[in-house]
């Protein structure tokens, strides 16, 4: 039996596949950060929507209850118009009869 002395190729193998994996482990590391870095920037972007959706929404609430207050001399003009007209056709019917009789 012949004794060998170990060559340095295995230990260069060994070497290079460190490498490798550590190099991926790099990658790994840096996509995940790039990820991180991305959910928290969507996060920013939906905390922001949400905050301006309540504030389009306070102002939708705000606008309708000022549309109401708007609205109520025009229901009053409505209810003295249609009061009116209720006036005038009792008043057209007394005078239809007394002109009967």
């Amino acid at each position: 039996m012949f004794y060998r002395e170990p060559t340095h190729s295995k230990d260069q193998k060994m070497e290079s596949k460190l490498d490798q994996i550590i190099e991926t482990l790099t990658d790994i590391r840096v996509t995940l950060a790039d990820h991180s870095h991305i959910m928290q920037r969507n996060t920013d972007d939906l905390a922001e929507h949400i905050r301006r959706t309540a504030i389009l929404e306070e102002r939708q609430e705000d606008h309708g209850k000022d549309l109401q207050e708007a609205l109520l001399p025009v229901k009053a003009l409505k209810f003295v118009g249609s009061l009116i007209i209720g006036l005038s056709a009792v008043t057209a019917a007394i005078y239809g009869l007394i002109q009967l009789f």
